[in-house]
């Protein structure tokens, strides 16, 4: 094999390459591979605990809006609950009722945290009966006393953009009647030109802001129909053309009673009533994502990185869009960009795509080095055995030199 052939095997799909993607995966499922199947006893006690708990922010009053509560375990995240307007919460384990969205993770954008094959954006794996097995590690195990569940392994986090959340614990918690987590604390993060609250909402008239309570009072009922949130959402805004909270959300439950055009239509109107309002620009984002639209992608990440440069979810999606309009310097930049942030340890194939835009211009040992990070980070990852055979490959041709895959587990 000549460097000429190593050039080829650079422009080659490799395994899990999709779309351009430079052998991105998906989150979740490299997580569920290595983990293994969740255990299936202590299903019925999970069915059974009720959590409660109270979200505010770090000067005591409530957010003015609805917070997604979610629930991490073992690094995998499921939205579980929003807050009402006085910050309250309440969820069951087992019930996806609260859930608004399926996307407030990096879901089904190839390549993000911790991303494993098989996953897709309709599904990134938290589905009913993962659920009722558990995600990331929770099993529902019982615990040593009768009436306990096991959730060690398990936190509880509010997720608003522009704030950093304080984390629960859950541990061993009872599984009969409701257990009060406590209270969850947002932090404002500094130096960002983004807004967590729309300042269109001080301007709403009376009747709109409590059509825009009712929808989130029906947020929080158990079995939620998203029609019945929808509409007095969708009152709201004919009250009030400019509610960017309330398109925001009415985008989110179109998006989950598989109105794709509708959420696109409502996300939209939101950023143009308020361009500084954060939360409608991932969910729009990861839409592009998933229907392939890249330019609009790369633009509207482009912008939350102005408006919220801490979030390394955006600058993932901006890498990745720019990778697919072939734009490799704007790609490389926020890739270079994770790795020396803070989450670069969430975000492992970073190295192989930049490996791939390394390649291209046949920087062999840049890709090298790279490729030899990946294998570091996910040695039993399927992609990464195979990389490591072809540096190893390589290094028998002379493509890098022998020290260089000496490192190599």
């Amino acid at each position: 094999m000549t460097l000429g052939s190593a050039a080829a095997w650079a422009q080659a799909p490799g395994p899990g390459i999709e779309q351009g993607a430079p052998g991105t995966q998906l989150p979740g499922a490299r997580a569920r591979q290595q983990q293994g199947q969740p255990q299936q006893s202590g299903g019925d006690l999970l069915q059974n605990a009720y959590f409660t708990g109270q979200i505010t922010l770090e000067d005591g009053t409530s957010p003015q809006e609805p917070v997604s509560v979610e629930m991490v375990c073992n690094g995998q995240s499921r939205q579980v609950a929003y807050s009402n307007l006085k910050g309250h919460f309440g969820f069951r384990l087992g019930d996806r009722s609260g859930e608004v969205t399926g996307d407030a993770s990096l879901s089904g954008v190839p390549g993000g945290p911790q991303g494993g094959p098989g996953a897709t954006l309709a599904n990134d794996g938290f589905d009913s009966a993962n659920m009722d097995r558990g995600f990331g590690g929770l099993s529902g195990r019982t615990a040593h006393r009768p009436g306990m569940v096991d959730l060690s392994g398990c936190d509880v986090v509010a997720v608003l953009g522009g704030y950093s959340s304080s984390r629960i614990y859950l541990g061993r918690r009872s599984a009969t009647g409701e257990s009060n987590l406590g209270t969850i604390v947002l932090r404002r993060l500094q130096k960002m030109d983004g807004a967590s609250v729309s300042a269109t909402n001080l301007a709403a008239p009376k009747k709109a802001q409590k059509f825009f309570d009712k929808a989130v009072d029906e947020m929080r009922k158990g079995n939620l129909d998203p029609r019945k949130a929808i509409g007095p959402l969708e009152k709201a805004v004919a009250e009030y053309p400019a509610y960017a909270s309330a398109w925001s959300l009415l985008g989110e439950l179109r998006m989950n009673s598989g109105d794709a055009a509708g959420g696109r239509k409502a996300f939209e109107k939101s950023i143009e009533a308020d361009e500084s309002y954060l939360k409608p620009y991932m969910p729009l984002i990861k839409l592009n994502l998933s229907q392939n639209n890249w330019k609009d992608a790369a633009r509207l990440s482009e912008a939350l990185i102005r408006l919220n440069p801490y979030l390394t979810e955006a600058r993932f999606t901006h890498a990745f869009s720019s990778f697919n309009l072939k734009d490799m310097k704007a790609a490389e930049q926020s890739l270079v960009a994770i790795q020396t942030g803070a989450d670069a340890s969430k975000y492992p194939q970073t190295h192989r795509m930049l490996a791939f835009i390394y390649l291209q211009s046949r920087n062999f040992p840049k890709a090298a080095t790279e490729m030899r990070a990946f294998v570091a980070t996910s040695p039993t990852d399927p992609q990464a055995i195979a990389i490591g055979k072809k540096l190893e490959e390589w290094e028998a041709m002379g493509v890098i030199p022998k020290q260089q895959a000496a490192s190599l587990p």
